[in-house]
């Protein structure tokens, strides 16, 4: 979902008026809900198609492997991940119910 939602790319600026986003129900939960892959939903793991990312370091010593461990791990890593449209692991995700 985030690579074609890039608003600073033209090719995935073509694809948005062509490509539509489906929402998909859980596999074993027959309680009629339909998940978009929107943020709130992958982190509260109501869309059903989720994949974690994990970053090992195999450095024997404190180095450039564990610096960028420790970057990405804090606030302005975490907001990157957040501002390309993936869930963060150490931020909060807001959840907004909107009614009429």
């Amino acid at each position: 979902m985030n690579w074609i939602s890039d608003k600073d790319d033209s090719l995935s600026l073509s694809f948005t008026n062509k490509i539509n986003t489906l929402a998909i129900s859980q596999q074993y939960v027959n309680d009629g809900s339909f998940y978009r892959p929107q943020q709130g939903f992958i982190y509260d793991k109501s869309y059903p198609f989720v994949r974690e990312v994990y970053v090992i370091s195999r450095e024997t010593f404190p180095g450039l492997g564990s610096g960028f461990v420790n970057w990405i791990c804090a606030e302005q890593g975490q907001r990157i991940v957040l501002k390309s449209g993936l869930v963060p692991a150490t931020m909060p995700i807001r959840l907004v119910q909107m009614k009429k």
